[in-house]
C-alpha cells in the first residue's frame, strides 16, 4: 500500500476478532515503531508486548477509556535513561511519531488499531507501570490494541482546507 493511501485508509478500530497475531505480524509491527524519526538519534523507547489475558485484563483495569478487547496491546513506553537530556517532552514526541507508526503498519496489514493515551495521566501511567511490573524509570505513554477487525471500518476525510494557512 501506499503510504499516502495508508494514511486515507486508517481508523480507530475499537472491535477485534479473537484472531491472533503472528509473530511476523507483531515483529513487522515494531519493525515500523523503531523506524520512527527520533530527536538526537536517542530512539527512548521500549515496547512491552501483551497476549496473554491475565496481563491485558490488568493493563485494562488501569485505563480511564480505551479497555478494548484486542489480542494484542503494545504499551510504549519511554525510557528515562535514553532521553533527550533536559527535555522530556521531546522524548514524548519521538514516543508519539512511534506509536502513528504503529497504526499505520497495521493499516497497511489489513489490521485494526487503536491508540489509547496513558501519558500525561500520572495515575494511569503509575497503574500501568505497576500492573506491567515496569522499572521506575520506564514511563508508559500509549497504549496500542491490534487485531484483526471485526467489521469493516471506514476512514472519515479530515481534510479541512480552512485549517491550511497560505503564506
Amino acid at each position: 500500500m501506499e503510504t499516502l493511501e495508508a494514511i486515507k485508509k486508517r481508523y480507530s478500530c475499537r472491535e477485534f476478532t479473537d484472531e491472533k497475531l503472528s509473530k511476523g505480524q507483531i515483529e513487522t509491527l515494531m519493525q515500523a515503531a523503531m523506524a520512527a524519526p527520533s530527536a538526537c538519534n536517542n530512539r527512548p523507547w521500549v515496547f512491552y508486548i501483551a497476549t496473554g489475558e491475565r496481563i491485558k485484563e490488568r493493563i485494562r483495569m488501569q485505563l480511564l477509556g480505551g479497555k478494548y478487547e484486542s489480542p494484542l496491546i503494545i504499551i510504549v513506553a519511554l525510557d528515562e535513561r535514553k532521553a533527550v537530556k533536559d527535555s522530556h517532552a521531546m522524548s514524548y514526541l519521538d514516543l508519539a511519531a512511534a506509536t502513528e507508526n504503529i497504526l499505520l503498519a497495521a493499516t497497511d496489514m489489513g489490521l485494526g488499531a487503536v491508540w489509547s493515551c496513558i501519558y500525561p495521566k500520572k495515575g494511569q501511567m503509575q497503574g500501568i507501570q505497576e500492573a506491567c511490573k515496569l522499572d521506575d524509570y520506564i514511563k508508559p505513554f500509549a497504549a496500542v490494541f491490534v487485531g484483526h477487525p471485526a467489521k469493516n471500518g471506514r476512514a472519515k476525510n479530515k481534510y479541512d482546507e480552512a485549517r491550511v494557512i497560505r503564506l
